[in-house]
């Protein structure tokens, strides 16, 4: 669903390979955790509860997850292996489906 934009392909891979896993990892952990602030912002700027807009949180949001999408670009380039990318889209669907009958068949079940 998300096709992540090719961008320079060979700077992003010469970044990574100079910063090595160790940085990429914690790189990728700080840009999680300033995700999951601005998924927390944007939901209190959906319910008004902060003075910020609800397009200022937005645009923050996008950006914090073109950051995360970054490093799992080149979490995915350091790994470089066929297995892992099959064992994440056999995760995804499992994932998906499950949650899919959670909310749809659990409900119907009550």
């Amino acid at each position: 669903m998300i096709k992540v934009v090719n961008i320079k392909e060979n700077k992003l891979h010469e970044i990574t390979d100079k910063l090595g896993k160790e940085e990429i990892l914690c790189q990728l952990s700080e840009e999680c955790s300033e995700l999951i602030q601005a998924c927390l912002k944007h939901r209190r700027a959906m319910k008004g509860l902060t003075p910020k807009t609800e397009k200022e949180t937005r645009d923050n949001l996008i950006e914090e997850m073109a950051d995360v999408l970054l490093n799992i670009q080149q979490m995915m380039y350091l790994f470089s292996d066929e297995e892992v990318e099959e064992s994440i889209e056999s995760i995804q669907s499992y994932k998906t489906n499950r949650w899919w009958r959670r909310t749809f068949i659990s409900q119907e079940e009550n």
